[in-house]
């Protein structure tokens, strides 16, 4: 979850920054909702969609790795441990009080709207509905309803600008932006980016209602109105209100000279790279190689087995190989019918039950909090024996001592591998094992 919420931020801010720094200033304002839009989605998702991608370890055959392995137990009460659960458990509580402050502002809001258009007097217009009512508010819009107050003088032309205004909000449907971000700000109440994102959105509604009324109307006449309309009153999250924001941004947006009529391709060209780079951090996981994995392929190097496959020589016929054509097979999948992967995910399976069937957390290592990846090496020789098991990467003298007790089990309690294959012979091949001891 914390992974989450972190990978969501960092996508957040990046798109923002990218607004803040590339579009901010423009004048497409409808590409700029967008922006906004499509990023505010992307964020959630993109850490949801995971794609692997390969990193090529300089000799990545000369070391075979059975899947790892992790042998759990439980901790022992500490005072440490019942601290960690009684901090998760207080920052839970705090999230969850957030969410119920957000959910009764937004039902309180719900409510004030509904309150207003019961005791307003309602007008059905051609896409719209006007509500006029006896509050002391500025005009605002929500969903198709348009609100008004009937205690504001207006002149004739004024209130027609007020209202192009407002069915502007209405005709692009502004209230489904809100919406989604005033939901989104209940769930992630703690992060400032959503809130930065929601006067983003606002700004961008605003902008465009004004460019509307402002296609017919000169500049200096609804500036004017704007600012004789300027008054204290209801506020609700939820609407579009002709003056919510600081109106000198506003008309410093209406009378900035438009450079071009054409779009900034290279400004959006570099808004997109943000797009780029968020999921490659995010979304693409690189299968790089574990600390265990490098350490033995660097010890492998060390010997200077530089080739795919080390096959023994006619001076050293007990040398065991790393990769051969047919892998030995843990016993109990002979009769499994297809091809040999079938068989394989069969044998991998069973190796890994029988490991958890007699694996024991050592009792010291747990007393200690004694936690780690040994990584134990063994041959499944030509008769399918285990023979030569070693640790390659220890933890503890007591986690060594039980892996090394498992794999000698196999002999012991008569288990018989498939041999291994290569060039139609039997050959002896080694294999690394990781299990990884983790205290819950």
């Amino acid at each position: 979850m914390i992974s989450y919420i972190l990978e969501v931020s960092f996508s957040w801010l990046i798109f923002y920054l990218a607004y803040i720094l590339l579009l901010q200033q423009e004048h497409f304002f409808g590409v700029n909702r967008g922006y906004l839009l499509i990023t505010l989605i992307t964020g959630l998702w993109l850490p949801f969609l995971q794609i692997e991608t390969t990193y090529t370890y300089p000799i990545p055959q000369l070391s075979y790795f059975l899947e790892e392995i992790t042998v759990g137990g439980q901790v022992a009460e500490t005072v440490e441990y019942t601290n960690y659960w009684h901090w998760s458990s207080i920052l839970l509580g705090i999230y969850g009080i957030g969410v119920f402050v957000g959910v009764v502002r937004f039902v309180l809001s719900l409510q004030k709207l509904h309150s207003m258009y019961k005791n307003g007097m309602a007008e059905h217009k051609s896409f719209y509905t006007l509500i006029k009512t006896n509050s002391i508010h500025s005009p605002f819009s929500f969903g198709s309803y348009l609100f008004i107050s009937n205690n504001i003088a207006l002149e004739k032309q004024a209130y027609q600008y007020v209202i192009e205004h407002e069915t502007a909000h209405i005709r692009q449907k502004h209230t489904l932006d809100l919406l989604l971000v005033e939901c989104l700000s209940i769930l992630f109440w703690f992060n400032p980016l959503v809130f930065l994102y929601k006067t983003a959105l606002r700004d961008q509604h605003e902008f465009l209602a004004d460019q509307a009324v402002l296609s017919h109307v000169p500049i200096k006449e609804y500036g004017q109105l704007l600012i004789e309309q300027s008054i204290p009153g209801l506020k609700i999250g939820l609407v579009n209100h002709l003056i919510y924001s600081q109106l000198k941004k506003r008309i410093n947006m209406m009378t900035k000279k438009k450079k071009s009529n054409r779009p900034p391709y290279f400004r959006y060209a570099l808004s997109f790279s943000a797009f780029l780079l968020v999921f490659w951090t995010v979304s693409c996981s690189k299968d790089l190689p574990s600390e265990a994995e490098a350490e033995i392929a660097e010890k492998l190097s060390s010997e200077k087995l530089t080739a795919s496959k080390y096959k023994p020589t006619e001076s050293d016929k007990t040398s065991p190989l790393f990769v051969a054509e047919k892998m030995p097979r843990f016993p109990g999948c002979e009769h499994i019918a297809g091809n040999n992967k079938a068989k394989k995910t069969c044998a991998d399976e069973k190796l890994l039950q029988f490991i958890y069937d007699n694996i024991k957390y050592p009792k010291k290592a747990k007393k200690d909090g004694t936690e780690g990846v040994a990584i134990v090496s063994f041959i499944v020789s030509e008769t399918g024996t285990i023979k030569n098991p070693k640790i390659l990467r220890s933890v503890s003298q007591e986690c060594d001592a039980e892996v090394l007790r498992i794999i000698e089990l196999m002999n012991e309690n008569g288990l018989v591998w498939t041999p291994g294959e290569d060039g139609g012979k039997l050959v002896d091949v080694t294999y690394n094992l990781p299990i990884r001891f983790k205290l819950k």
